[in-house]
């Protein structure tokens, strides 16, 4: 699989995200967009160049899975005080 075929139902069920709404999926759709630009700047690769490389599809995944659960993390953490 490479960066560019992953879908939004790919991200939900990547991200194991039970039931989501808009909300959630626009979130991870973000942190997915952020986690991609990273690897692009970290690597000097572009959109096409970066799908020439199957292996950083799951780099992307694991730090957008990061963002997305450390942001949960966070906000559950501050609305139990």
């Amino acid at each position: 699989m490479r960066v560019s075929e992953i879908d939004e139902d790919y991200l939900v069920n990547y991200l194991k995200l039970d039931e989501p709404d808009d909300d959630d999926i626009k979130f991870a759709q973000t942190c997915l967009d952020a986690s991609e630009k990273f690897y692009q700047r970290q690597t000097g690769l572009d959109d096409e160049q970066i799908d020439a490389y199957e292996d950083i599809t799951i780099a992307v995944l694991v730090l957008t899975q990061d963002m997305y659960d450390n942001r949960r993390l966070y906000v559950e953490k501050k609305q139990c005080k």
